[in-house]
């Protein structure tokens, strides 16, 4: 039975998560006509500012839930409504510190009508995050798609709503983008508090040990995200951003099909890593690393054709920034393998202290290149640190003495022929026809691939069924 609920989750989850990738997909190329080059640059910006305000603000209380829903089984809710309180009071106080002076406000190149939605949105969005953690962990996933479906679609209707209705378009988005989540998270937040429960100062000694490893690791890994487009508006202008961000994009679509996979992949990992069956993991994890790499080459080769379709000709110039950025993501996606084994062995201190050395160097790299070579090198030293990342996860795993779950030496071809497809998509961009045989040899050599280790691949869905 429990197996069975596990199956659906896994089916619900993906499916909701191809759902709200999608509608972002197709609004894409709507909102990117709307807005000018400058303002889909300054709506970039404040999502990239968001990202990390968030992180700081809400503390990644939420993170702590892994382990107290097991620790707290019966005082959750008063866990979760003194966790709550703790982080909007730390909200509070930042965004005291944020108004109070022009200083944020000239750094984050947004005006202060920006930073008061962001720390609105910071103050409430934990109740979201924890609610939807708890119906997750419940295996509640019908509520949980509904809701974040919910919150997507009414995204999409209130910005055009706002857009309709302002004249600044930028700020009419940021708006609509994020009254839908500030409602729903407010909602919820009174459902914590009126569900009774008082709070407890072991709460506070709980969660703030655990998070501060988990802090540092998510500011970090946001920072890494997000600083190339805060610094390329800072050093360049918000139109490099746009052309950056919706290089970006494309990216999104990969990291929503990597989601989908390791959604999978990641629970199936965990069982045979408790069950000790190495030599499965290795044998099976080649098809599942084969594939999304396959996926990713794809996307580099046929990226001017999809960039035309989100954002139009006036996008297109961003082409030479996507291998590089789909490269970074194939990084992500190797190191994450790492990274699940050093989750399973509760080893996140160093996860935190490798996002950390990371995120400091991309942000010194983007300051040196930059100005030198335009928003182009945020691209490569974003794809640089990634690469480290992966090498460092690679360490760590192999001081664990679990490098061998996989095989490094398809680990490294696959960074070999992956490098040499982001070279060969830069070269052939100019030379559709050649694009078009390279990818029907890829697609037949991806059929053959998939027949041959059929037994592997359905392997892995049989052990999740």
């Amino acid at each position: 039975m429990r197996t069975n609920k596990v199956l659906k989750a896994t089916i619900w989850y993906t499916l909701s998560s191809f759902i709200l990738k999608g509608i972002g997909f197709l609004t894409t190329p709507v909102f990117s006509r709307i807005l000018s080059i400058e303002e889909y640059g300054i709506v970039n910006n404040f999502n990239a500012w968001l990202a990390i305000v968030t992180v700081i603000g809400s503390l990644c209380l939420s993170a702590s839930l892994i382990r107290a829903r097991f620790d707290y089984e019966n005082e959750l809710n008063s866990y979760v409504k003194t966790n709550l309180f703790l982080g909007s009071s730390v909200t509070l106080l930042l965004t005291v510190l944020l108004l109070s002076n022009s200083f944020w406000s000239e750094l984050f190149v947004l005006d202060k009508k920006c930073i008061v939605i962001m720390c609105i949105t910071t103050l409430v969005h934990p109740a979201y995050d924890m609610f939807i953690q708890i119906e997750q962990f419940r295996y509640k996933y019908k509520i949980v798609a509904l809701l974040s479906i919910v919150l997507a679609v009414s995204n999409v209707l209130f910005s055009f709503l706002f857009i309709w209705i302002l004249e600044d378009n930028a700020l009419a988005r940021i708006i609509g983008g994020q009254i839908p989540s500030i409602v729903i998270a407010v909602i919820l937040y009174g459902h914590f508090i009126r569900k009774g429960g008082g709070g407890k100062l072991q709460y506070i000694k709980y969660s703030i040990p655990m998070c501060i490893p988990f802090i540092f690791h998510m500011l970090s890994a946001t920072i890494l995200n997000s600083s190339d487009r805060t610094m390329i508006t800072k050093i360049c202008s918000a139109n490099d951003t746009a052309y950056y961000s919706m290089a970006y994009n494309v990216a999104f679509i990969v990291s929503a099909i990597w989601t989908a996979m390791n959604t999978a992949f990641s629970p199936w990992l965990g069982e045979r890593l408790n069950n000790k069956d190495y030599e499965e993991i290795k044998k099976h994890s080649k098809p599942y690393v084969s594939i999304f790499v396959l996926i990713s080459i794809c996307f580099m080769l046929f990226a001017p054709e999809i960039l035309y379709v989100l954002g139009g000709e006036k996008y297109i110039g961003a082409k030479y920034v996507i291998p590089p950025v789909i490269q970074g993501c194939i990084f992500v996606f190797l190191y994450s393998l790492y990274v699940n084994i050093e989750q399973y062995e509760k080893k996140t201190l160093g996860m935190a202290i490798c996002t950390a050395l990371t995120a400091a160097t991309n942000v010194l790299l983007n300051s040196i290149f930059i100005p030198q070579y335009g928003y182009i090198a945020a691209a490569y030293t974003t794809m640089c640190c990634y690469f480290i990342l992966l090498i460092l996860h690679y360490i760590l795993v192999f001081r664990l003495r679990m490098h061998h779950c996989y095989s490094t030496k398809f680990i490294i071809m696959m960074v070999v022929v992956s490098g040499v497809f982001s070279v060969l998509s830069l070269l052939l961009y100019e030379f559709t026809n050649a694009r078009i045989i390279v990818l029907v040899i890829l697609g037949g050599s991806s059929m053959f691939f998939l027949y041959k280790n059929k037994e592997r691949l359905m392997g892995v869905l049989r052990s999740r069924s």
